[in-house]
C-alpha cells in the first residue's frame, strides 16, 4: 500500500530521511514523514527522488484486494477533481 499511496501523491521526495521504522522488532512498520513535496508543480520533477522504489518492500506483490482497488481508479475524475480544487 505504501508504494501505491507515494505514486498516487507523486511525492518527489521519499527518501531514507523522510521515513520512521515503527515497532520493537524487525519487520518494521514504515512511516512517511514530511509531505511538502506531493503533487509537485512540473518544473519540480527534475529533482524528484524516488529512493522508496529500492525498499525491499516494493518488491512485495499487490494483494489481489488492492489490485481491484487500482483498477476500479477513475483518473480523469480524479484529474478534474484535483483542477477543481486548483492543483
Amino acid at each position: 500500500m505504501y508504494r501505491l499511496l507515494e505514486q498516487l501523491r507523486a511525492n518527489t521526495d521519499q527518501h531514507f530521511g523522510n521515513l520512521l521504522l515503527v515497532g520493537d522488532q524487525a519487520p518494521y512498520k514504515i512511516t512517511p514523514i514530511d509531505h511538502g513535496c506531493i503533487l509537485p508543480s512540473w518544473f519540480h520533477l527534475a529533482e524528484a527522488r524516488f529512493e522508496w522504489a529500492n525498499y525491499p518492500q516494493a518488491d512485495c506483490p499487490f494483494s489481489p484486494n488492492l489490485c481491484a482497488y487500482v483498477q476500479s481508479l477513475d483518473s480523469n475524475a480524479n484529474a478534474y477533481a484535483l483542477r477543481k480544487l486548483g492543483i
